[in-house]
């Protein structure tokens, strides 16, 4: 996960769960492997529905260059949160 991804300070372990693993900040502009990047959820219809935007990218180079983006909802149903669906956005 990006550092500077939603989530990325989180106490992960406090809510009993195996948090993701946080990448170092970039020391350039080119970095090798894929990053996670998530925002804050967007809530709807009286805090039922959220909307998720995350997105996974890489640019090892100038050349070597990936980004993808996605757009999650989940809904709340007898008080708890359930998957409802997922949109792939741009993908390069």
């Amino acid at each position: 996960m990006s550092s500077k991804s939603y989530g990325a300070d989180c106490d992960w372990n406090t809510l009993g769960i195996i948090g993701p693993r946080v990448a170092p900040p970039d020391p350039g502009p080119y970095y090798e492997g894929l990053r996670l990047f998530f925002k804050p959820p967007e809530y709807s219809d009286g805090d039922s529905e959220a909307t998720i935007n995350w997105s996974m990218n890489g640019n090892a180079g100038p050349s070597k260059y990936f980004f993808a983006d996605y757009q999650c909802s989940a809904e709340k149903r007898a008080g708890k949160w359930q998957f409802a669906s997922c949109k792939i956005g741009v993908i390069t």
